[in-house]
């Protein structure tokens, strides 16, 4: 068990490919399998019964782990199908994964699953109580290359959230499209042998967000346009329920007509900027 007087460590890691487990199948458990499916782990959900939302994200889906794949129609990015296996959780099984969710409701089965995962090495999160918990799911808000995440560390997931909707109301628009740009140019300059050491970013994403942030509302566009025009835009709750349903996607892309022009709008005024930026740098 961990220390609870020490401090979490924020960390970004990849789960492609990785095994994961989610003990559960309930809507807290279907938001956390959701996440880790769109991050391209392999995850095997175990559980007896399971909500409407968890049958519909396994629902179709092959029943071996990472012997096929497909194509997300809206991320365009190969998946490994989620494997659905209807039993009750076994004991010891957690040591064969790298990653476990528990997520059952019930406490006695959730900390049995925790300490197998933590007698075998594995990385563990427990829904609703960090204190088994070696691992934690921050409030997130992602825009492409972009994220934001939010913790208290499993104190009040609800704070999370609202200090994540805060933050992201302060945000500039198009921050997706913003990194993509920046990308560019620094392999650029590498594929040139120039260094990236003297360039003033800050000062350059200054004057970009300083000539067009009156144009672009506050993030309010954010919501209909990158969600369609770059799909790794969106929200993600510490404890809440999984995601948009499909008829809000199909609301954003009526809507999305006009943002998807001011999106282009901005990425010709970025790219413009950043060009000459550099071309003064040399």
């Amino acid at each position: 068990m961990r220390d609870h007087h020490l401090p979490w460590l924020p960390v970004s890691i990849s789960l492609a490919g990785c095994k994961c487990l989610v003990v559960g199948a309930g809507p807290i458990a279907t938001r956390k399998a959701s996440l880790l499916y769109n991050c391209g782990a392999a995850v095997t959900v175990v559980a007896p019964d399971l909500c409407k939302q968890m049958d519909k994200l396994v629902k179709g889906e092959v029943t071996s782990t990472g012997q096929h794949q497909e194509k997300n129609p809206i991320l365009d990015r190969t998946f490994i199908p989620i494997t659905f296996e209807q039993r009750k959780y076994r004991p010891g099984e957690a040591s064969g994964y790298q990653l476990v969710i528990a997520a059952t409701g019930n406490h006695e089965v959730d900390y049995k699953v925790a300490n197998d995962a933590l007698a075998s090495g594995a990385l563990i999160n427990v829904a609703d109580d960090a204190r088994p918990s070696n691992i934690l799911f921050p409030a997130v808000y992602r825009d492409g290359h972009v994220s934001v995440s939010v913790s208290t560390e499993g104190a009040s997931p609800a704070l999370a959230s609202w200090l994540r909707n805060y933050i992201q109301r302060k945000l500039p628009p198009y921050l997706g499209v913003l990194a993509e740009l920046l990308s560019q140019a620094r392999r650029d300059l590498h594929d040139a042998h120039q260094s990236t050491e003297g360039i003033k970013w800050h000062d350059m994403i200054d004057e970009i967000y300083g000539t067009d942030r009156v144009e672009y509302p506050n993030n309010q566009n954010i919501e209909l346009t990158d969600q369609l025009t770059q799909p790794d835009n969106k929200v993600t709750e510490p404890d809440d329920q999984l995601g948009k349903s499909t008829d809000r996607f199909i609301q954003l892309a009526d809507q999305a007509i006009k943002p998807v022009s001011q999106v282009d709008q901005f990425a010709n005024k970025a790219r413009q900027l950043i060009k000459d930026w550099l071309g003064s740098n040399q």
